[in-house]
C-alpha cells in the first residue's frame, strides 16, 4: 500500500474516536458467566466512593437454581469460578449453583482426595458466591438518566451484610410490627434506597456503612415490566465442561504455593500426577444434570460512577476470601 495523505480524513478519524468511545468499557476477550450483550439494560460498574442504589424486584425464571418460575425476588444468587485460563475468565459453577458436574470442582476434589490441604488449592478452583441485581443508581444525574441497570457484586462483600442489615430486631416474645421480619427495601411501593461506600480494589475491596434511606417515589410500571419480562437467570451462560477441563489441566501446584502450605502436599502432588497419567476419573459432585412514580434527581454527590475507580479486572469484585470460601 502506497502512502496517501488523503486517507487521514476528518470523517475517518472522527469514526475512529467514536469507536474508541463506544468500546471504552469493553473488557477485551475476558468472559464472564453473564451474557452481557443479551442484557436488556446496561451493566453498572461499581467504583470506589459512595453509592445510592434502589433495588428493583424481578421474578425467578426457568433457570433459577432454587425458586419456581414467577417467584418474586430482588437478587439472583449463584456461584462462579474466577480466573480460569489465560484471560482469567469467569465461569458459572454448575456444582455449587445447580448440583451438576463442574470440571473446576472435579479438579479441586481430586487435589483434596490426594491429600492436598485446602489452603494449597488454587483459589480459582474454589467457587465464590455472587449476587446479581436489577438496580437504579442515583449517584448523580447521569446515572439517574441511564435508568435501569444490572449490578453484580460479591455476596460476601454486599448481600451478606445487606440482608443482615435488613433484619428487623424484635424483643424476645414479641412479634415484628406488621408481621415483617425483614425490611422490604426492594418494594416498588414502600422501598428504600440503599446507601453504601465502596473502598479498595481486588482482594482489598470492602463495602462499608450500609444504610437504608426511605424512598420517596414509587418504581415506575415500565421499569417493573422490564424486570418482570427479563428474569436475570435467563442471561446466565452455562459453560462447556470440556473447555473448563482443558483450562484446569495445568501443572499441579507446589507445596505452599497458596497461603498456608501442607506437609502432605509433595506426596499429594505425586499421587495426583499418577492418577492423571493413568486416566483416573476425578471425583465430582453428582446430581441431575408525572406522579409518585417519577424518579427524582441524584441522591449522591456530583461525581460520575461510570468514571470512578473500578476494579482493575472490570466490574467483577473478588469473591469470598480464601479462608472463608465454601469447601464443597
Amino acid at each position: 500500500m502506497s502512502f496517501n495523505r488523503n486517507v487521514f480524513t476528518d470523517k475517518a478519524l472522527s469514526d475512529a474516536a467514536q469507536q474508541s468511545y463506544e468500546t471504552r468499557d469493553d473488557r477485551g476477550n475476558r468472559r464472564t458467566y453473564i451474557d452481557i450483550e443479551a442484557l436488556p439494560v446496561p451493566l453498572l460498574r461499581i467504583g470506589n466512593g459512595e453509592h445510592y442504589i434502589d433495588h428493583i424486584p424481578t421474578v425467578a425464571g426457568e433457570n433459577h437454581p432454587s425458586k419456581a418460575p414467577g417467584t418474586p425476588i430482588y437478587v439472583l444468587l449463584v456461584f462462579s469460578h474466577t480466573g480460569l485460563g489465560p484471560n482469567r475468565d469467569d465461569f458459572l459453577c454448575m456444582a455449587a449453583t445447580y448440583g451438576k458436574p463442574c470440571a473446576a470442582c472435579d479438579r479441586r476434589n481430586m487435589l483434596l482426595d490426594a491429600g492436598f490441604d485446602w489452603n494449597d488449592i488454587p483459589q480459582k478452583y474454589k467457587s465464590s458466591k455472587r449476587g446479581v441485581y436489577y438496580v437504579l443508581c442515583r449517584d448523580n444525574q447521569k446515572m439517574v438518566e441511564t435508568g435501569l441497570q444490572v449490578m453484580e457484586l460479591s455476596h460476601y462483600l454486599y448481600e451478606h451484610n445487606l440482608s443482615e442489615q435488613a433484619k428487623i430486631p424484635v424483643l424476645p416474645g414479641e412479634s415484628p410490627e406488621g408481621g415483617l421480619g425483614f425490611r422490604p427495601f426492594a418494594s416498588p411501593e414502600h422501598g428504600d434506597t440503599v446507601y453504601f461506600k465502596h473502598v479498595g480494589k481486588q482482594l482489598k475491596s470492602r463495602i462499608e456503612g450500609i444504610q437504608f434511606i426511605p424512598r420517596k417515589f414509587k418504581i415506575p410500571d415500565a421499569m417493573l415490566e422490564t424486570t418482570f419480562n427479563n428474569p436475570l437467570d435467563r442471561f446466565l451462560i452455562f459453560p462447556d465442561q470440556e473447555e473448563i477441563r482443558q483450562l484446569v489441566a495445568e501443572p499441579i501446584p507446589e507445596k505452599g504455593a497458596q497461603q498456608g502450605g501442607s506437609v502432605r502436599a509433595g506426596r499429594a502432588k505425586e499421587a495426583v500426577e499418577a492418577a492423571m497419567q493413568a486416566g483416573a476419573a476425578a471425583p465430582g459432585i453428582g446430581g441431575p444434570a408525572g406522579g409518585d412514580d417519577q424518579i427524582p434527581g441524584p441522591a449522591g454527590a456530583d461525581y460520575d460512577s461510570a468514571d470512578a475507580d473500578a476494579d482493575a479486572d472490570g466490574y467483577f469484585e473478588p469473591g469470598l476470601p480464601p479462608d472463608d470460601d465454601i469447601p464443597f
